[in-house]
């Protein structure tokens, strides 16, 4: 008998952690609840209360809810129905439950009959929960709970007997009375489900519950970063308004464009200075970061009760001009070298030492804040204003004005301490540096369209690799053996942890840490707080000896006495919260200078990065006491944290990393250079630490590295090479030819000067010989190694080399990071620019074929690595069995180390499928691990990774890696490909596997719901909006990738005008030819004078790649060869395997369709054993482990992915079982396409099981990982 568990209300929303609503909210919900209620109660019937209860949640949550064939009610989502809704009418207690503990009803049959169809009729695999209800009270059941029905094989045959009419009964009455008894009696399970009840006299908790349980973070499992202190996309697009930027998409991308709205920031820009788009980008981040920075100032001051009111208020800052002061007279400037002329609320703000607020380029040339003079912006439509009493009917405000009163009116953080009873109280605290990192990342990502890493991939992967790092660092420091913290700590106090504290200190601060794609820096701020967490556990922060530590959404939580931290204006040095206040800072700022690194080709980028290890720092800030312990007033000021991070490209560096710099040289060189080594160190800590004038440390800084470029410049070959070439030019030809007037010239004559070559006349040679072809080729030369040697001086290449004194000892040597984190650039090499992508190809044994960047970003970081370290990136995982991934794994065959793959799972809103991956300069073993499909939310995914232990991942030996793809499984799993790979690979049976024909504009060649007449088809053009009659022989029968289904008889009402025709060439091979214009014209006029209608759409085709004479070609070659011959077909994205056959060949297909024809040499496998073997579960089986997974279970079917599948080479003899049961699927299919053939399939499955000598525990796994 089936049991039930109810799970308390506040329990069921757990795994969401869905944001707490405000009291206004509440206060709303509770009104429109009453109001529901009354009128859901004023008329008895079923109907009428449906719609009541979908007005309610379309009015409060905006749902599009509506009906779906037979369910009462459904929400939906893009047109795919995500919650199932059975409504019963209050008065039909007798299909409804009866008691809150047991929902079995009939209601609940109902509701596993729509998601039995959803699933297995409609292959829906989106629904996110089942709800029964009537207006008072509600069952909600997470969908994933209904998957026991589906597995269940007595209610899987009560379905198809209801569905597919096999019974005598097949009514849906006689289906839920059998379900209803199974249920009752036979089924073995459990059903767990949350309840409530909708009344008057909700408590405010109550309310907030429901409120949650029914918004789309629970309902819909709306997709979010599990940081519940993120922003609201409310908060995102008012400050794009304000800034005069919108989101557009262009290319599959959200990319972010100036907006066409006056008297925006842009807009002002615009109007004041002439400048290109770039330029105003930078302003417009510059002046962001400032103005998010001070607001966050602002409101820790606040806290801290150092100030009393808001100095971002319109009243203070009346103009552009005084915002302009504020940032470079009052933050750019200590007290005391402040004007004094400045306004008395200035007098408080404090100086932090931020090179936020040093001038910018830009900014040096004139182009400053205080020369803008924007009109009244009109309110953003959605204004978050509108919903203050004071400024409802307020139309627009002057652009500060509406600023201030938009940045206030916003909660930018969700602490403990933020909640009570449930709902968010409207405290005004320091925002969450990820909550500004969504939003920088949204901002910065205006070219490109770039991802946020949520904060539980981030920090878990921060966690992983550091952790690995400090015990690898320990373990070798000490001879130890430790695997984990704790072991750790015990090792240390064994040593004698107070006598060594320090020492174990100095290696824990040792670390380097490094993103090579920085981003908005949120690796980095996950790094830090993983640190501080890891000092904590070890016990290296003496102030929290009698505290607790924890992070939560890359917030640091700290208690004492149960009592969250939280620092004022302390009166006395050694006041508790103080002393956490101090330590924290000066943890953080040591950890920031001498552990985190980070390098971004984007200098916006870098800033913003800068700017969030700032605000890390601006949360311990804390108050100076002087030496009798009197509180000065004084804030710490920051250190220079920004020269560790860098602007450059990550992947182009001339300097080999591996060069010493003292080999073969004098005493006297090696002294100095460790004299100019350690002198570069100091003028970096001098820089960090503000001590000294910044621009001239800078300087110092710049002219070692300039020293250090030019001796590496000596070193190089091409060096050496120009040398000994000019010196034999010199020799013979003299030096007249270089001409003192060009920088060529000019240098060449130093060098000949320098070095002493001469022509030396003698007997036989009294002048210099005449330039003959020998001196010119040594010329060319000459110049070509200068030319090198110049873009060495002026390129803008990252130097690895030399770029962090921090990674090079003392003899220059660079030693390499102990980790590399980070979430690299997926760019396709069709979105580089051309030149670059060539470079990457001379330079990266990586970039291979149509390679993705992430590739190359491994190949590079595993050169910056020390011996002992890690890289763990989240990329894409489809290099491991892709064929632009040969490169990356070749080189990195015996160093990948660990593999976390989502599946299907998403974490970044695009189309890409992720993995954790880790890589070493020596792995003898892969350890691998897959999400379980049925995860569907963040919550859920970060519990999946926090709860992963060892026995949890499979290992694979990297000797055991192939040279072609790389598949992951376990020993049966191994097996199972060992036995497939025995036999014939598809490549080899088919002598062509293609894809269906491309156009470049199907909206002209394509015709819909065509008519075909005796000469002339009528069909429909989308180019033109109308129906079109074209000439029968012009056009060609279409299949796109949703047209057909297995063993389906092929029809279609779809054409393609196709303008080639078949001939035979000198060698007497057929080939398509394209007509001409003039036989198109004589031989098919209407087709003709279609086209030549869309004339001028074609020829502006690819950018106006077709503005050619013979305009009307297709856009590429593909497929326009292979329609007219039998062949097997197949879509490019499944459910499940899905060919069928083409006997006549007499269809064309689109680029959503992959066709395969048969090698002369295997005419004798028949077509029907073949499409008999590829429709199996085995091939599906094999498809879906090799194949990247899909939203909703899908596969793409690639041929990358097909042809290395095999099968058996069978006399005809041995294929006949196969071809008979496939000969009688397809007459089925022939007579009605939606006959239920699902038992001739599991034979077909039998038989195969059989051919591959498959045993029971394989055939298991196959059966329990394929659901047809």
């Amino acid at each position: 008998m089936i049991t039930f568990s109810h799970i308390p209300l506040e329990d069921f929303l757990a795994p969401h952690n869905p944001k707490a609503p405000q009291k206004q909210t509440i206060e709303d919900f509770e009104k429109e609840l009453k109001t529901f209620l009354e009128k859901a109660q004023t008329r008895e019937d079923e109907e009428y209360q449906k719609n009541e209860i979908n007005k309610f949640l379309n009015k409060v949550y905006g749902y599009d809810c509506n009906t779906k064939g037979n369910i009462d009610s459904a929400i939906y989502v893009d047109n795919e129905a995500q919650v199932l809704i059975e409504v019963k009418a209050l008065k039909n207690k007798a299909e409804f439950p009866k008691d809150k503990e047991n929902p079995l009803s009939k209601a609940l049959c109902e509701g596993i009959l729509y998601f039995l169809r959803e699933r297995e009729k409609h292959n829906n695999n989106s629904i996110r929960h089942i709800i029964l209800c009537n207006p008072c009270e509600f069952y909600v059941f997470d969908a994933r709970r209904f998957h026991v029905f589906l597995k269940d094989a007595k209610i899987k045959k009560l379905y198809e007997n209801c569905e597919h009419k096999n019974g005598t009964d097949s009514s849906t009455q006689k289906f839920y009375a059998d379900l209803e008894k199974t249920l009752k009696e036979d089924f073995k399970g459990e059903l767990a489900f949350t309840y409530f009840a909708l009344k008057d006299d909700f408590t405010t908790e109550g309310l907030s519950l429901i409120y949650q349980l029914l918004s789309p973070e629970v309902l819909l499992k709306a997709r979010k970063t599990l940081d519940a202190n993120t922003l609201n996309q409310g908060f995102y697009e008012e400050l794009l308004y304000l800034l005069g930027l919108e989101e557009i998409s262009e290319g599959g991308k959200i990319l972010i464009k100036p907006s066409k709205v006056e008297n925006t920031l842009s807009n002002a820009i615009t109007k004041a200075y002439e400048l290109n788009e770039e330029e105003i980008f930078t302003l417009l981040t510059t002046w962001n970061n400032r103005i998010l920075f001070l607001r966050l100032l602002e409101s820790m001051l606040l806290g801290f009760k150092h100030i009393h009111k808001p100095f971002l208020d319109a009243s203070i800052i009346k103009d552009f001009g005084t915002l302009q002061n504020l940032f470079f007279e009052v933050l750019a400037k200590e007290p005391d070298a402040r004007s004094p002329s400045l306004i008395p609320e200035f007098a408080a703000i404090p100086y932090l030492n931020s090179s936020l607020f040093d001038r910018i380029s830009l900014e040096r040339e004139g182009k400053m804040i205080g020369g803008l003079y924007p009109s009244e912006l009109v309110l953003f439509p959605q204004s978050i204003l509108k919903k203050d009493k004071r400024l409802k009917d307020t139309h627009s405000l002057p652009w500060l004005a509406y600023l201030f009163e938009f940045l206030h009116a916003y909660d930018f953080t969700t602490t403990a301490k933020d909640i009570t009873e449930g709902v968010k109280q409207n405290h005004d605290r320091l925002i969450n540096s990820a909550v500004l990192g969504l939003v920088f990342e949204k901002l910065n990502g205006y070219k490109e369209g770039s991802f946020y890493t949520p904060s539980f991939i981030t920090s878990y992967m921060c966690k992983e690799v550091i952790t690995q790092a400090l015990l690898d660092k320990l373990n070798s420091t000490y001879s130890w053996k430790c695997k984990n913290l704790k072991e750790l700590r015990e090792e240390m106090g064994i040593k004698g942890f107070r006598e060594h504290k320090e020492e174990f200190f100095q290696t824990f601060l040792s670390l380097k840490i490094c993103d090579p794609a920085v981003g908005s820096g949120h690796f980095l701020v996950s790094a830090l707080n993983e640190m501080i967490q890891i000092a904590y556990t070890l016990k290296l922060i003496p102030a929290l000896y009698e505290s607790t530590l924890e992070l939560e959404n890359d917030e640091i939580l700290i208690k004492t006495n149960n009592e969250l931290h939280q620092y004022t204006k302390p009166s006395s040095p050694i006041q508790k919260s103080h002393q956490i206040q101090v330590e924290l800072f000066t943890l953080k700022k040591q950890i920031i200078e001498n552990c985190l690194f980070g390098v971004d080709i984007n200098p916006n980028s870098c800033e913003i990065t800068k700017l969030r290890l700032w605000i890390e720092l601006l949360k311990y800030s804390h108050y100076l006491f002087d030496a009798e312990g009197k509180n000065t007033g004084t804030l710490e000021t920051l250190p220079n944290i920004d020269i560790n991070i860098k602007c450059g490209n990550s992947l182009i560096s001339y300097f080999p990393l591996d060069s010493k710099l003292s080999i073969g040289q004098t005493l006297s060189f090696s002294k100095n250079l460790k004299t100019q080594i350690q002198s570069y160190k100091d003028s970096v800590m001098l820089y960090k630490e503000g001590l000294g004038e910044k621009n001239k440390i800078l300087q110092d800084i710049t002219n070692i590295q300039s020293l250090l470029i030019s001796y590496l410049i000596e070193q190089k070959p091409e060096k050496l090479e120009l040398l000994k070439m000019l010196e034999s030019f010199v020799e013979d030809y003299g030096d007249s030819s270089f001409d003192i007037s060009s920088d060529f010239g000019m240098e060449m004559l130093r060098l000949i000067r320098s070095k002493n070559f001469r022509f030396t006349p003698t007997l036989t040679s009294l002048e210099p010989a005449p330039i003959d072809s020998r001196a010119e080729k040594l010329l060319a030369r000459i110049k070509e190694c200068y030319e090198v040697l110049e873009n060495l001086k002026t390129s803008h290449a990252f130097e690895w080399r030399f770029a962090f004194p921090e990674v090079l000892d003392e003899e220059g040597n660079f030693l390499g990071f102990d980790a590399v984190i980070g979430n690299p650039p997926y760019i396709r090499i069709q979105g580089l620019d051309r030149a670059i992508s060539n470079q990457y190809k001379k330079i990266f044994s990586s970039a291979s074929q149509n390679y993705d960047i992430y590739v190359l970003f491994v190949e590079k970081c595993l050169k910056i690595l020390s011996p002992n370290a890690q890289i763990a990136f989240i990329m894409p995982h489809k290099w491991l069995n892709s064929s632009f991934g040969a490169g990356l794994r070749e080189l990195t065959k015996d160093k990948i180390s660990k593999i976390i793959s989502f599946g299907h799972y998403q974490i970044f809103e695009a189309s890409t499928y992720t993995a954790l991956q880790w890589f070493k300069q020596e792995s003898d073993e892969v350890l691998y691990a897959q999400a379980p499909q049925e995860i569907a939310t963040s919550e859920e995914m970060s519990k999946f990774l926090t709860s992963l232990t060892p026995s949890d991942f499979l290992s694979f030996p990297t000797a055991s890696l192939a040279q072609s793809a790389w598949y992951f499984g376990g020993d049966a799993q191994q097996s199972i490909f060992s036995k497939i790979t025995l036999h014939t690979p598809l490549k080899e049976i088919f002598s062509k596997i293609f894809q269906g024909i491309a156009t470049s504009k199907d909206s002209v060649y394509f015709l819909y719901d065509c008519q075909e007449g005796e000469s002339m088809t009528k069909g429909f053009s989308k180019e033109l909006g109308e129906v079109v009659e074209i000439e029968n022989d012009l056009l060609k029968p279409l299949l796109k990738g949703d047209s057909f289904h297995r063993y389906d008889k092929l029809d279609s009402d779809l054409r393609v005008i196709f303008p080639y025709f078949k001939e035979v060439d000198s060698k007497g091979k057929e080939k398509m030819s394209l007509y001409s214009e003039l036989d198109l014209q004589t031989h098919f006029p209407k087709g003709y004078a279609y086209l030549k209608q869309c004339e001028q759409v074609l020829r502006a085709r690819e950018n106006g790649r077709f503005d050619v004479d013979k305009w009307y070609q297709f856009g590429r070659a593909q497929g326009i060869s292979a329609g007219s011959v039998e062949k097997l077909l197949c879509p490019d994205i499944c459910d499940k395997m899905q060919f069928t056959w083409d006997r006549q060949g007499k269809f064309y297909s689109t680029t959503t369709v992959y066709g395969y024809i048969k090698n002369e040499k295997f005419e004798h496998l028949d077509s029907r054993f073949l499409l008999a073997v590829l429709n199996s579960k085995l091939t599906w089986w094999h498809l879906s482990q090799v194949s990247s997974v899909m939203r909703g279970g899908f596969y793409r079917s690639l041929p990358i992915y097909m042809q290395d599948f095999c099968i058996p080479n069978l006399a005809p003899k041995e294929q006949e079982p196969f071809i008979t049961l496939a000969d009688k699927i397809l007459k089925l299919k022939a007579k009605d396409s939606t006959t239920n053939t699902s038992a001739l399939e599991s034979e077909i499955d039998s038989l195969v099981y059989t051919l591959y000598n498959l045993t029971e525990e394989e055939i298991k796994i196959i059966e329990g990982e394929v659901q047809r």
